[in-house]
């Protein structure tokens, strides 16, 4: 089983710190929780954690950061982890960032800061719910696809077999 991890981006330490502690409070230990001060450092421990087997589920993410900005990571995040879902956390994106974010990373919400806690955490739970359901609905899409497979290489045996014992019939019946 994949261990999930759950990265929080933003420039400012105190945003940071807080993110954090609400959603060890909110999770309690059901799934890490890494901050990254930036987007660059953000892509690595994304790549890393890839690398090692970790499910990203949910990034969160600020839009004023210095180097890249919040929907620029975030398009770059969904070309590395499609199924992954964003969230934007910000008090300064304009609706033209927004949008940038929800047409080109598939941008889950868009918070904005100051935050509420429950909001948050009820965000991050949906979040991780519909996650999940993608993530079973993409193992059951899986299951099936292999079954039609085994299924249609019994239906080529079994039409295999009765043109066989057709045959045979045939040669029989005039034998008689």
């Amino acid at each position: 089983m994949k261990k999930s991890l759950i990265i929080c981006v933003d420039d400012e330490k105190v945003i940071l710190t807080s993110l954090k502690a609400q959603l060890r409070k909110a999770f309690d230990g059901e799934i890490a929780i890494e901050t990254c001060e930036s987007a660059e450092e953000a892509l690595d421990l994304v790549d890393y954690s890839l690398k090692n087997d970790y499910d990203i589920p949910v990034i969160i993410s600020d839009h004023i950061m210095p180097g890249m900005k919040g929907d620029e990571f975030l398009y770059i995040m969904h070309q590395k982890s499609r199924k992954t879902l964003s969230i934007l956390l910000t008090g300064q994106a304009d609706a033209e960032a927004v949008g940038r974010a929800l047409n080109r990373a598939k941008l889950y919400r868009y918070i904005s800061k100051p935050w509420e806690e429950p909001d948050l955490v009820l965000t991050i739970k949906e979040a991780l719910r519909s996650y999940l359901q993608g993530s079973t609905i993409e193992e059951q899409k899986l299951e099936l696809e292999k079954f039609v497979v085994k299924l249609k290489e019994h239906n080529e045996t079994l039409e295999q077999k009765v043109m066989e014992r057709t045959s045979e019939l045939f040669s029989k019946n005039e034998i008689l």
